[in-house]
Order: structure tokens, then sequence, then C-alpha cells
């Protein structure tokens, strides 16, 4: 991945012309996204949400030119992976700068393939600004829409400054615009190697055989931009909000939030247990609640620090529905912590077995990643 240096500021139609022979259309069985060539070896750069668990994709070049590539990296921490072509193509990397020096306010493009499906042909530009720096993000009002993951946020000079990764479109039940995040370049430089040499970092934390609910899962990258959760796909997200999210199928429901508190210590941590605590005992007219096991801090251990089994007896005779609510404690690859609470409930119509509650509930947080 080579740096640019001189700052020579390019028109958007410049940049463009520069940029196109770089990008990439990423397509899988499953779905499509964007990404861009890096280096002289047919390395190309996407998020991991792209690709998904595929070993294998298609790329297809602006001028036309369609090639197989192998996903030889993947890092769920970051959301990127690393695609190396198989074929014979003339490649032209695209030149990075470096993300700590970019401005709040600076003019930028997103470049990418959204909606390739029906937007078929040439990649689709945005143009904005960059709103904010966030932590290992550069969060932008450059449009970006699904198909666009993955794509290169682009500066003036015609150099990459981000991969454009997620957008908030709902908070709090209300609908907001021109909230996208990109992930900084200087994040996908630390990585790079490891990538290209074939790290599968973070794969112990997505499903793995012997998981309740088998079959395909899917990533969402909720709370913000600030962390990533897999979800099987025959769920259904029901609300995204400021930290978090909550999804449902035909016989759970299951709510998460995250916070990153500006000192982490044992106080922070019973503070979210008992807001947890709290929130357990709401509507008490409505639900006669039952704690069956709970269990409290556990020192330099990560993952559930307290951990609540309960009953649910809805007093209206609808039926027992089975719960259990988890807060801990989860670290991003930068080493920020953040204090997740979770809560997994049964449908009235299947009040299940407390074993298959701990299971689906371990499977979920296997894929809670800090980002």
């Amino acid at each position: 991945m080579a740096d640019f240096h001189p700052r020579a500021t390019l028109s958007p139609a410049e940049i463009v012309r520069k940029v196109e022979p770089s990008l990439v259309c990423v397509k899988t069985p499953t779905s499509s996204g964007s990404g861009f060539v890096v280096d002289t070896s047919g390395n190309v750069i996407t998020n991991a949400h792209v690709v998904e668990h595929h070993a294998n994709v298609t790329l297809e070049f602006v001028n036309g030119y369609v090639t197989a590539g192998d996903v030889v990296g993947t890092d769920w921490e970051l959301d990127l992976a690393c695609i190396r072509l198989t074929g014979s193509v003339d490649i032209v990397p695209l030149p990075t700068g470096g993300s700590d020096s970019v401005l709040v306010g600076e003019e930028v493009l997103a470049m990418g393939y959204p909606l390739s499906e029906i937007l078929a042909g040439s990649p689709t530009v945005t143009r904005g600004i960059i709103s904010a720096k966030r932590p290992g993000r550069l969060q932008t009002d450059a449009a970006i829409n699904p198909g666009s993951s993955g794509g290169p946020l682009i500066d003036s000079c015609a150099r990459v400054i981000g991969v454009n990764t997620s957008v908030i479109d709902v908070a709090q039940g209300r609908a907001v615009e021109g909230i996208g995040f990109a992930i900084a370049i200087n994040e996908v430089k630390a990585e790079l190697a490891s990538l290209v040499s074939g790290v599968r970092r973070s794969e112990h934390r997505n499903p793995r055989p012997g998981d309740a609910q088998q079959g395909e899962w899917r990533r969402y990258i909720v709370g913000s931009g600030h962390f990533s959760i897999g979800m099987p796909a025959t769920w259904e997200i029901v609300e995204f909000f400021s930290h978090g999210a909550l999804f449902h199928s035909s016989e759970w429901y299951f709510w998460i939030t995250l916070t990153v508190p500006d000192v982490l210590s044992k106080d922070s941590l019973q503070i979210a247990i008992n807001d947890s605590l709290v929130a357990l005992q709401e509507d008490t007219d409505d639900w006669t609640k039952r704690v069956v096991t709970s269990h409290g801090w556990k020192a330099g251990q990560e993952g559930s620090d307290y951990e609540i089994q309960y009953k649910e007896d809805q007093s209206d005779g609808l039926g027992m529905h089975s719960g259990r609510r988890e807060v801990g404690l989860v670290e991003s690859a930068n080493g920020n912590v953040g204090i997740f609470s979770a809560n997994l409930t049964s449908s009235p119509s299947n009040p299940l077995f407390d074993s298959e509650l701990e299971d689906m509930m371990a499977a979920l947080l296997r894929t809670l990643s800090l980002l």
C-alpha cells in the first residue's frame, strides 16, 4: 500500500478518473459490496461483512473485466478483509493518505458499487465532508448505501483515507441522515500485512459447530458504529438505537446495549449491573419474575461478569417466558473496553429449558466485537 505525499488538490472529476481503474465490485452468492486494489500483488481490501464467510468471490472492474478472487484474510474486529485476484489483469493500486492528518471539514468522495444489482456498470460517487473523527473511524456525510461497504473514502488528492463501512439511519426510533463511517486508513495500514498473510482474526467470536440454531448468520454494525454482532439470518431487526439494537425471531427476543466508559472500573461495571437489575424489575404489575441463578464480578475474566437466569409468568395467562440477562466486558483490538448488557427471552409459545437459553446466549455473545 503506497503512500502518496504531494498535496495537489484535484477536481472531483479528476479524482474519479484516477480512482476508477482501482475500484472493484465484490460479489458473493448472497451479497455484493465494493473494494479497491491496494498493491501490485493483486490484493484487494474490502469489509469482512461483505465477504462474510465465503472463501471465493467474483470481482468486476470498471472496464468490464471479471475475475475470481480468493479471500485470504479477515478481521471481524476491524471489519476488514483481503481478497487476492486469481486472474491476470493490469492492476493499479490506490495511493493512501494518513488519517491522523485528516481535518474535520475536509471534502471527501465516497466511491463504490451500491445497489449493483440495479445500478450495473459504472461505480457511484458521492460527495461530502469529514464530519468528525472517532476512535478508529472517520465520520462523513457523503452518502454510503447498501453495496458501498468496502469502497474507498477519498481525499482531494485522490488518496484513500478510509474504508466505507456503515451508516446510522435510525436512532431511538427516528430516521437520521448524513451519518456514515469509514475505517481510518491508519487502522488498515496497521493490519494490512496480517490480512495479506492470511490472518483469520476473531473467528472464535463467530458461530461455531454445535451452537444453537445452526444455519447462515449475518453480522450487523450497531450502536452508532461502536460494535458489531452476528445474528441468525432468519432473525429480524426490530430497532436500532444509539447504544444497541433489538432483534427477534419466532422463538426469541434479543436486546443488547454497549457503552464505552471514560474510566473502566469495578464501580462502573457495578453501575451497569444495577441498571440491568432495575430494568429487570420494571413492570412488576404485569410480570412475576424469579431469578434462577446469578453470580457477580469475576476479576480479570473477559465475557459475562454477571448473569441472571429468570422466569417470567405473564399475569394475563398468555404463558411463561424463560429469560437470561448478562452484563460483562468486551475488548477491542486497539485496547478499548466496553460494558455490554444483553437480554435474551423466549417467546410465550416456546418456554425453553435453561440450557437452551444459555447455549443461545453464548452463541450470540461470541460474535460480539467492539470496533
